[in-house]
């Protein structure tokens, strides 16, 4: 009984780690750099998916909520 069980439990111990092992990783995106104007974003942006940097970016405005200039930062996420 006791080498059964001990079979059983090294049976189970590989299937988890084969299940998990198989499992991908997410793809989440990097926040790259920021800047005060959507076209350095959108420049810096194209320029690495050319160079092979990486596939694809996004720019994000995040308003500061400020009535003067700056009124807030472009994030590149990639």
């Amino acid at each position: 009984m006791r080498r059964v069980r001990a079979l059983l439990v090294t049976v189970a111990l590989a299937g988890g780690l084969a299940v998990s092992a198989g499992a991908a990783p997410a793809h989440a995106a990097v926040l790259r750099n920021v800047y005060y104007g959507s076209d350095d974003c959108y420049r810096y942006g194209s320029y690495g998916v050319q160079n092979g940097y990486w596939t694809s970016y996004t720019c994000t405005f995040v308003s500061n909520g400020s009535g003067t200039p700056p009124y807030g930062l472009w994030f590149l996420y990639a």
